[in-house]
């Protein structure tokens, strides 16, 4: 919510041309994210990609699609009592041997 207070940035392509458009609009609308908040069960999407307009409609360097992705692989991943896959954490009340508490996000771009 404050990437979109503080930056105007959202993730649709009509909103204007001039904003910042957030890659991640459309997955956290999906209900993914990047970080599990165990107390609450919840997902929620705090790490973002946010590109100019550029990247999208212009010549030269561009996003291959209008939403980043989650890297999500087994070995990064740890089952919690629920039986939930959440990011393998690297400190905590418990140490899994994990990589970190969040997520990694990526694009692809092309020229």
């Amino acid at each position: 919510l404050s990437v979109k207070r503080v930056l105007f940035s959202n993730g649709k392509l009509d909103y204007c041309e001039d904003a910042l458009f957030n890659l991640a609009d459309s997955p956290e609308l999906e209900g993914k994210g990047t970080y599990h908040y165990w107390r609450e069960n919840k997902w929620n999407m705090i790490d973002q990609i946010i590109i100019s307009r550029s990247l999208l409609d212009e010549d030269g360097l561009k996003v291959t699609q209008t939403h980043q992705l989650i890297f999500k692989p087994e070995w990064i991943l740890f089952e919690n009592e629920d039986g939930e896959k959440v990011p393998s954490k690297t400190f905590g009340k418990n140490y899994y041997g994990g990589y970190s508490d969040h997520l990694p996000v990526y694009i692809y771009l092309r020229k």
